[in-house]
């Protein structure tokens, strides 16, 4: 049986940033959080802010929902007509 991808929750996101904080290795976040550690791994390379070397939960998850709404243009999904 195939596993059913999810998508990461606001309150995961903020337990990655807490835990990531903390220093705890990328394994260690996707075990406390029941998901793979590239997920892990993507979210951070993906949503962190270069400028200041952290990774901000809040923006991460807005961008995310802009993502699947289709609202960020370089993400836009393709038209089937």
């Amino acid at each position: 049986m195939k596993k059913k991808h999810r998508h990461l929750t606001q309150d995961q996101r903020f337990k990655i940033y807490l835990l990531h904080a903390e220093g705890k290795s990328l394994l260690k976040i996707a075990h406390t959080l029941g998901v793979h550690k590239s997920t892990i791994s993507r979210e951070l390379k993906r949503n962190h802010d270069p400028r200041v070397r952290v990774y901000p939960p809040d923006k991460s998850h807005i961008l995310y929902a802009h993502k699947t709404m289709g609202l960020v243009p370089w993400m836009k999904r393709p038209s089937y007509n």
